[in-house]
């Protein structure tokens, strides 16, 4: 400020000028109301963006909005290269919808993010991130990106970011409420933890075991799982966060040098279980000299640009695919049983990490089974490699039983070999039996949930409504259900598309959900628009109060998608048995509900009915 007041009158002209254009540059474009039910996504209404190839421009050397590009789609996506994009997004609201928001720019392998608030050209707040900086100087210490906009007055807010990235230049800019984030970042907490726990316990199990037995085929699936383990938690961001947040040079070239890790001790791995070495040399030199190109691939990642190292990362993964292909085709043709199980789990995993791989490239879009590609070929791959072991412990045996028809005439000589042989078999079947009972765990979880909206699926349903029928003939307890279902949605669906429909059924699942407070009480999609609420210990007059409340969920808002508000109204009936039956029939108990149901439905919609 004293050097503009030492200036002669034409320069304090030019500044104000060059503060009117900057007052003026942020004015074009819709605005996002923070006030209004948010989406998830940030809408591409209220986004545009704009290419700096020279990537020199600064904030105060910025063209007008008008000169910006209008966003096509979230995640922005850019590929590969050196220059930077800005993006511009305009928000509206009071004081405490800016208080109660956080944006997330949800890609955690951006190298540098630069984020300004401003408000009538003034920088009210300006915070530098990235992966290229120490984790501590995020503003909330998160594995992704979050902006806080607390303190902000009312009115309108332009927020404006500088992105540059070796990285994939992939953008998606999502908009949360506080508690809806912190909802989300505990659901995403408690299944990464348990997914990433039962990794590093399967991988260090496997350890265990070749310091039981000496087969390295065990240290090497166990070593294989635990630095592919590190690979996703390099892509998630959680590997920054929690096992070097301070090292940024390190953090920079992690992702392919224990890609490239995870290739060459695959192929290790490979080659042990399928004997390759000793039944195919020359096979097993060609697995030799990927594995040493493995190494000097993971070296490179220290010297080359990341760019240029994605590629030879990507080509290496190829590389492990078509080597491993030859293999198992020719173990196949050899009638080698485990080879179809080690080509089934290669093939997920190498698939899972060439898409990843080709997203961040920009050669296939990012989508939500592309992100989580690798986390899906981890439990095929425990699955799959579970079954090869358990394949060559029966190969074992039967070479063993081979063994004793052979040496009828040394019977005595090899009993005591027999035992032995016959107690680690034992030992290695439990150990293998446990692991199968683990993952089969873990898919049971998976198979107990719909996959849109989250709750229990039709399936649990009947395990549940078993499980209640037995809790309330033996406690002499109510039960009582719901049956709800939304009314004209098969027009909904024709008139807006399935995408609005599945959008509706996510909302409506929600609202259910929250009127569902008590930690016993269910909520299932029982099919379509259909939904199921199981209450034990519930009478009917308590019944009727949750199906009221939440039919007034429903009357109270309307249902916001893609812009579009639409007045969703849900009819419900009720079925309940007094604690007093003996031998209740859940089976009569639904079908008492689905009636009820349908005479709502009868009777105009829009209302509970329950037969008392």
């Amino acid at each position: 400020m004293k050097l503009f007041r030492c200036r002669a009158s034409a320069l304090g002209a030019v500044f104000l000028l060059f503060t009117l254009l900057l007052m003026t540059s942020f004015t074009r474009a819709d605005a996002l109301r923070l006030s209004a039910d948010l989406n998830k996504d940030f809408p591409i209404s209220a986004l545009s963006y704009l290419a700096d190839p020279s990537a020199v421009l600064t904030l105060d050397q910025l063209p007008p909005l008008a000169d910006w590009q209008a966003a096509q789609a979230n995640p922005l996506q850019f590929g590969y290269g050196e220059q930077a994009y800005w993006i511009h997004m305009g928000l509206e609201g009071n004081r405490d919808d800016f208080a109660d928001s956080v944006i997330e720019v949800s890609n955690p392998l951006l190298n540098h993010i630069d984020v300004y608030l401003l408000r009538d050209g003034q920088v009210l707040r300006e915070w530098r991130l990235g992966d290229a900086l120490p984790f501590s100087q995020r503003p909330m210490l998160h594995r992704t990106f979050l902006i806080p906009l607390n303190d902000i007055s009312s009115g309108h807010l332009d927020v404006v970011m500088r992105i540059q990235s070796e990285t994939s230049l992939q953008i998606p800019l999502l908009v949360w409420k506080r508690q809806a984030l912190v909802e989300h970042i505990d659901k995403d907490s408690t299944l990464t933890g348990f997914y990433f726990g039962a990794l590093v316990l399967i991988g260090l199990y496997h350890v265990l075991i070749f310091a039981s037995v000496r087969d390295y085929g065990f240290l090497y699936f166990g070593l294989f799982t635990l630095i592919l383990t590190i690979v996703h938690a390099s892509i998630n961001g959680q590997a920054f966060q929690w096992l070097w947040p301070n090292a940024i040079y390190w953090n920079s070239v992690s992702l392919p040098v224990t890609l490239n890790i995870t290739n060459m001790i695959g192929a290790m791995f490979v080659t042990r279980l399928l004997n390759i070495s000793d039944t195919y040399p020359r096979l097993g030199l060609m697995q030799a000299i990927f594995v040493m190109l493995c190494i000097v691939a993971a070296a490179a990642s220290f010297f080359f640009p990341f760019a240029i190292v994605t590629v030879i990362t990507l080509v290496m993964s190829l590389v492990t695919f078509v080597i491993n292909g030859i293999i198992v085709l020719v173990r196949l043709k050899d009638r080698y049983p485990p080879a179809k199980a080690i080509f089934y789990a290669s093939f997920s995993l190498v698939l899972a990490s060439s898409a990843v791989i080709l997203s961040r490239l920009n050669i296939i879009p990012a989508s939500t089974l592309v992100d989580n590609a690798m986390m899906i070929a981890t439990l095929v791959e425990v699955l799959l490699f579970a079954f090869a072991l358990s394949m060559r412990i029966a190969m074992d045996r039967d070479l063993l039983a081979k063994a004793q028809a052979e040496s009828a005439n040394a019977k005595d000589q090899l009993l005591d070999a027999q035992l032995a042989q016959n107690i680690r078999l034992d030992q290695l079947v439990k150990m293998r039996t446990q692991e199968l009972e683990n993952a089969n765990s873990l898919l049971r979880k998976v198979s107990t949930t719909d996959a849109l909206t989250g709750l229990h699926n039709r399936r649990y349903l009947d395990e549940c409504l078993n499980e209640q029928q037995r809790l309330a003939d033996r406690k002499a307890i109510t039960l009582s259900l719901l049956i709800l279902d939304l009314d004209h949605f098969k027009q909904l669906n024709d008139k807006y598309g399935h995408i609005f429909g599945d959008e509706c059924l996510r909302q409506a699942s929600e609202r259910i959900q929250a009127c569902v407070k008590r930690p016993q009480d269910r909520v299932f999609r029982y099919g379509g628009e259909e939904f199921v609420v199981v209450l034990p210990d519930t009478s009917i007059k308590a019944a009727k109060y949750i199906a009221e409340k939440i039919l007034t969920n429903f009357r109270s808002e309307a249902v916001v998608v893609q812009g579009e508000r639409v007045a969703l109204t849900i009819s419900i009936g009720i079925a309940s048995r007094d604690g007093n039956e003996r031998d209740i029939d859940v089976a009569e108990l639904l079908q008492e509900a689905d009636e009820q149901l349908y005479r709502a439905k009868e009777l105009g919609r829009d209302r509970v009915e329950s037969g008392s």
